[in-house]
């Protein structure tokens, strides 16, 4: 336990693979909702995602 108490940590993230086609904000929109499945999932969670941005 620390001095002043004790904390948790939820943490959102996205691997992608590049495509100029796309915008950059989709990587921020990503992270987000992972984050925010990560906090919805309780305390010290963590949600990755991961985009395949490519042009097949």
């Amino acid at each position: 336990m620390l001095a002043f108490g004790n904390f948790t940590l939820s943490i959102g993230g996205t691997s992608i693979i590049p495509n100029l086609e796309k915008p950059p904000q989709i990587l921020i929109q990503t992270t987000d909702e992972a984050l925010y499945q990560a906090k919805q999932s309780g305390r010290d969670r963590y949600v990755f995602q991961s985009l395949e941005l490519c042009n097949h």
